[in-house]
């Protein structure tokens, strides 16, 4: 009705008649079905499905390629593990089999097979670098005992403090400017650590002692590789197509 119509009253009594009964026909009409569900109401919504499993939440963040890197990690460190475990293989590894557990689990076989012979070349490079590092040591620590422990100088401890600190300060100034050198930097460091902290008081020197640490590392380094090949080997080129 437009604003200057005229009151209902004064409009013929015909007109007024169709008025009412429009206004009474909209009143009397009830809603339909289709108004309630227009206005996305609660008592016609679908239900929401189910939460997924705990299991099912847990797997979708990794992809088959983590499990298999996964697996490949546990089953590496199971061999080195029942390797330092059996007595017979642990006796010829020397008196810390348990390097093998440690190089494994930084050296670890989730990796391309490339990456992987790339962190084995430089355990061998950090092998031998270590070598020439502490075997001189242990060498002048048992000259030095020789000739003073037995007048009770028991100094030896400091050459060995020393040739670990410079040692250290060496290896990490070149890995700052070679980053490559990561895994040798390791290497070298386990073993000047285990090395260069006891035998101060040694008066022979033994390269089985020296062997008893770089051995069972090498291993563990070897574990990875064999594991990284036979194991789902997985190559740069995967997942780029």
């Amino acid at each position: 009705m437009a604003i200057f119509d005229p009151a209902p009253e004064h409009l013929p009594k015909s007109t007024r008649t169709s008025i009412d009964h429009d206004r009474r026909r909209t009143i009397s009409r009830a809603p339909s079905i289709e108004s309630f569900n227009s206005s996305n109401s609660v008592p016609f919504a679908p239900p929401p499905p189910p939460p997924p499993s705990a299991w099912k939440q847990f797997t979708s963040h990794f992809s088959h390629r983590v499990v298999k890197r996964h697996i490949k990690f546990i089953v590496a460190l199971y061999i080195s593990s029942a390797m330092a475990l059996i007595p017979q293989i642990s006796a010829v590894l020397g008196a810390s089999p348990y390097l093998a557990n440690i190089a494994v689990v930084f050296m670890h076989p989730a990796r391309t097979v490339g990456a992987q012979l790339e962190v084995t070349l430089f355990c061998v490079v950090g092998a031998v670098l270590g070598a020439i590092w502490i075997l001189p040591c242990q060498v002048a620590v048992a000259a030095f005992n020789q000739k003073y422990l037995p007048e009770g100088n028991n100094s030896a401890w400091a050459i060995d403090a020393a040739w670990f600190f410079l040692g250290v300060w060496i290896m990490t100034t070149c890995k700052a400017k070679y980053a490559k050198l990561n895994c040798a930097f390791i290497i070298y460091t386990i073993a000047g650590i285990f090395a260069l902290t006891k035998g101060h008081t040694s008066t022979q020197f033994r390269f089985s002692d020296f062997w008893g640490l770089m051995g069972p590392m090498m291993l563990g380094v070897g574990i990875c590789l064999v594991v990284s090949i036979l194991l789902w080997p997985e190559t740069a080129s995967e997942g780029l197509g």
